[in-house]
């Protein structure tokens, strides 16, 4: 919502973090069996935390400086990221086929360009497989996707926003539709890792962001119901990984 306070979202955080959680734990112990759904939960939050971010901004001071914005996602994601792939790559070189370390080699190229997500789509990738050790670096293609979410829609915030707020969630619900479209005709493996199959869930939260707050100055209030609307989603997404996990079966998982 887009006059949520300053502070840290604590509901919001522990929506992310037990979105990664699960994910994790799919990937470690095969439990929740739908844990990858935690990717998407994570990808909707992050739409509705920059977005309401952006539109803070905008309401505060009528602008939105595009280059602090890039300054800021800079220092908080690329060091981490930077010793992430040099240390993997070492240790690729280090204990790893000479074949198999320069394959390691090349998906850091694309992990280091915030390309690794279309790199793996056109190799053909199957993040679900199991018959064959997935790359080091693999699941570097969700930052990818987000940082081609950071470049692009600040400056689209920018030019619709000097229109109308209108203009803003039009242009929102266009990209929510045409990417749904795109994910739904999608060829299964390839089209996991796409962009344009993934903007739909960034957009959803983003829209998120454009929804007044009912509750107005009512702070005590506010913490009341971000704190049980908070639970409640934990609930459903930990529920979801495992009901949807058991009942669908991803493509190439067998």
């Amino acid at each position: 919502m887009t006059t949520a306070p300053t502070t840290r979202r604590s509901d919001i955080e522990g929506l992310r973090a037990v979105a990664i959680l699960a994910v994790v734990l799919d990937h470690l112990l095969g439990r929740p069996v739908g844990g990858y759904l935690g990717v998407d939960v994570f990808f909707v939050v992050s739409g509705f935390v920059i977005t309401t971010n952006l539109l803070r901004e905008h309401s505060g001071t009528g602008r939105i400086d595009l280059l602090g914005f890039a300054r800021r996602r800079a220092l908080r994601l690329l060091p981490a990221a930077a010793i992430t792939i040099a240390v993997t790559v070492v240790i690729a070189v280090a204990v790893l086929p000479s074949g198999r370390a320069a394959s390691v080699a090349r998906d850091a190229v694309f992990a280091a360009i915030g390309a690794a997500n279309w790199h793996f789509a056109a190799d053909g990738t199957n993040y679900f497989a199991r018959d064959a050790p997935p790359s080091p670096l693999q699941h570097f293609w969700s930052l990818a996707v987000e940082e081609q979410f950071y470049l692009a829609w600040p400056l689209l915030m920018v030019l619709v926003l000097g229109w109308s707020r209108r203009a803003a969630v039009a242009l929102v619900l266009v990209l929510a539709v045409a990417s749904a479209l795109c994910a739904g005709m999608a060829e299964p493996v390839g089209g996991y890792f796409a962009t344009q199959s993934r903007v739909w869930e960034l957009a959803s939260g983003s829209l998120l962001a454009f929804v007044p707050d009912p509750l107005g100055h009512h702070h005590r209030l506010r913490r009341v119901v971000r704190a049980c609307s908070g639970t409640v989603l934990l609930a459903v997404l930990l529920a979801g990984d495992e009901r949807l996990g058991a009942r669908w079966q991803p493509p190439g998982s067998s």
